[in-house]
């Protein structure tokens, strides 16, 4: 007997919904998908039935073809990136309600892209390294616009370590920091111009 079942058929029709970013969040499995009319970025939930596969909302202004990407979870919420048609590809949050996703801030104003990359999660929510105008921050983001900002001012250089007993670990203009996310928390450790082995918790990360 063939155990493989579809679940649902998510765009009707021969053509791939594309979906991608699958997560498993609140007991439940997460997952964007194409629109079947025209498109457009849809977030999905899944527990695992039929009945159960449903849309959970529909992103507004979104590039044609634009697919989700770098979800990172934290207990209650959901980051990730999207490509807006006016904003470029920015963060958004989802607590895995409609009325919960949006976009968090557009960190690099206008169309340009904000190249975010290294989203980890920190406490409630995320920090991640962002490249505005051609220069990169060390950022943190709650998931609301007011408690998303840098840490660190614009520089040629920022690398995000990882993260452990509250602490932010990166390299900042080839130096090692750290920071608990507040500016009296943030330290400069050690100049980092040879090779440097950083061991944090049981991982090791190496700077080439």
């Amino acid at each position: 007997m063939n155990s493989l079942q579809l679940l649902k058929d998510i765009k009707p029709g021969k053509e791939d919904a594309r979906i991608n970013s699958l997560t498993v969040f609140k007991d439940q499995l997460y997952f964007g998908a194409l629109s079947s009319d025209d498109d457009e970025q849809v977030l999905w939930k899944s527990d695992g039935t039929t009945e159960g596969t449903v849309m959970v909302t529909r992103f507004e202004g979104i590039a044609r073809g634009a697919e989700m990407s770098a979800l990172t979870k934290t207990e209650e919420k959901m980051f990730f990136l999207l490509r807006h048609e006016d904003f470029g590809e920015e963060l958004y949050v989802s607590d895995g309600t409609a009325s919960g996703t949006y976009l968090v801030k557009d960190i690099n104003p206008g169309e340009r892209d904000s190249y975010i990359r290294d989203m980890t999660p920190f406490r409630d929510g995320i920090a991640f390294v962002a490249e505005p105008e051609g220069k990169q921050s060390l950022w943190i983001s709650d998931g609301t616009e007011t408690g998303t900002f840098p840490i660190t001012a614009p520089s040629s250089s920022v690398t995000l370590y990882g993260v452990t007993n509250g602490m932010i670990f990166f390299n900042y203009n080839l130096k090692l920091w750290r920071t608990d996310g507040s500016p009296e928390g943030t330290i400069h450790l050690l100049d980092d111009d040879l090779d440097l082995r950083i061991e944090i918790d049981e991982l090791i990360f190496f700077n080439e």
